[in-house]
């Protein structure tokens, strides 16, 4: 079993991954703050839960957005199968090209490993959404480039800042509303929320294969992707544990 780690904004996603499978997935709130021995106790217990033993980890991959936690969560990821862990940069052999963009270094190695965790399980060309703290999309052509990417506010920030900011409305959940057009002020809001973002994915999918000239796959991932997929009118794939296939793909590549 291959131990990986998504370490994000507000979670930092577990998970083990067998042949290629997701074993098991855990959420670990990313905590700056937090030293390696605080993680590695995190760790260990979402391992417990699921019966895994340091012995079951054969390695170790992680990516991160949140440098700050990265060596901490490493060392405590090390602590824990007794190995070295991969950590995720665009220098690695990722199976995608990143020459067409102006700044590989700059690029979120989420944004990398979704990638080409897509790739490798659903085919190219291929736009990957990730529907989490921030919303992203990246597009990785026929041949294998990773072209570009989109970043727009995520779905909470969007619903935090109508909250703040108009002191009529309320603080709400993102759920499915009774109505498109709705009839209160909470369902306007979840209306809103869910088929702006519907509309989102089904037209910036468009707009992607109108540059490209045909038509791409799209994949949906992230933590809000359930809730949104279902309101989307084009074909997608929903696959909450992307990231965690892009991760086994990069690891089974570089190890």
């Amino acid at each position: 079993m291959i131990l990986a780690a998504d370490i994000g904004n507000s979670n930092i996603v577990l998970g083990g991954l067998t042949d290629g499978k997701v074993s098991f997935q855990e959420r670990i709130r990313t905590d700056r703050q937090k030293t390696a021995a605080e993680y590695a106790a995190d760790i260990r217990n979402a391992c417990n839960l699921h019966h895994v033993s340091a012995e079951d980890t054969g390695g170790a991959v992680l990516c991160s957005v949140v440098p700050e936690v990265t060596s901490n969560l490493s060392a405590a990821i090390s602590d824990f199968t007794g190995r070295s862990v991969l950590t995720v940069t665009s220098d690695l052999d990722t199976g995608l090209s990143m020459e067409h963009m102006d700044s590989p270094h700059s690029v979120g190695t989420d944004l990398i490993v979704e990638a080409a965790g897509a790739s490798d399980y659903y085919g190219t060309p291929v736009a990957v959404f990730d529907l989490g703290t921030a919303s992203t999309c990246c597009v990785v052509d026929d041949k294998r480039n990773y072209i570009g990417e989109m970043i727009y506010p995520g779905i909470r920030i969007s619903l935090d800042a109508l909250s703040q900011r108009c002191s009529q409305l309320p603080v709400i959940d993102v759920a499915a509303p009774a109505d498109f057009i709705a009839h209160n002020t909470v369902d306007s809001m979840k209306s809103g929320i869910i088929y702006s973002n519907a509309a989102i994915i089904d037209g910036m999918t468009a707009q992607i294969e109108e540059e490209l000239g045909h038509p791409v796959i799209t994949v949906v991932t992230g933590g809000f992707a359930g809730t949104i997929a279902p309101f989307c009118r084009k074909k997608i794939i929903l696959d909450d544990e992307l990231i965690m296939k892009g991760l086994y793909v990069i690891y089974q590549r570089n190890r």
